[in-house]
Parts: C-alpha cells; structure tokens; sequence
C-alpha cells in the first residue's frame, strides 16, 4: 500500500506540481535563518478578491515545499489547498510529504515573510 501511495504521489507531483525549471519564480521574502520564500508569477489566476497562486519555501536545511495557495486579498488571508515537501530546494528531488486536508484560513501576521509575500500576490 506505501509503494501504490507513493507511486501516485509521484505522478500526481509531475502533473499538478508546477517544475521548477519550466515556471517563473520570483523570490519575494528570505529569512535571517536562509529559507527563501517564491511565488510563481506566470501561473497566477486572478477571480475578483481571490488568487489562486502556487508558492515555494526553499529551507537553509536543503528541502523545499510547494503550496497551491488560495489568497483572500481583502482579509490578508490564505489557504493552502495543496502541499508537498521536496528532497532537494527548488521543488526538486524526492517528495516527502503531501497534504490535501481540509484548509483552514491562515491569517499572516504583516511584515513576516509570508506575510510580504501574501502583500506581493495581492498587488499583482
């Protein structure tokens, strides 16, 4: 069963998961710590007070997250419909992790890096 989970892990990450080396990331926020936060510019879609945006967080530890993200301009607030953690920066390498669960609104607190980057996606 771990073998079929990950196999449509896989394949599901190729097809819905936008490739790092095909999209146009544009590095927003970075972290004392390292983590460098991108937002992809070129998949945006825009649905009156609502973008649909994929984002990145590439870790200072060599891991990387891509998050399909629903962003409610008019309340600062998001919500992640897709996650999955990558082995190696950029969305490369093996994924690790993928969630799918029932999102809950995140109300980002301003000047913190996903808070820059939820300012930056909303003045698109």
């Amino acid at each position: 069963m771990k073998k079929l989970t990950l196999i449509f892990t896989l394949l599901f990450s190729t097809v819905m998961f936008p490739s790092s080396s095909y999209a146009k990331w544009v590095k927003v926020s970075e972290t004392v710590s390292g983590d460098s936060f991108y937002v992809n510019t070129e998949r945006l879609k825009i649905k009156g007070k609502y973008r649909y945006v994929w984002r990145m967080v590439n870790y200072s530890r060599g891991k990387s997250s891509l998050s399909f993200s629903l962003v409610d301009c008019d309340m600062g607030r998001k919500k992640d419909l897709k996650d999955i953690e990558f082995s190696k920066p950029m969305g490369e390498g093996t994924p690790l992790d993928f969630s799918e669960d029932d999102p809950k609104w995140d109300y980002p607190i301003p000047d913190t890096s996903i808070g820059i980057v939820i300012d930056f996606i909303c003045k698109m």
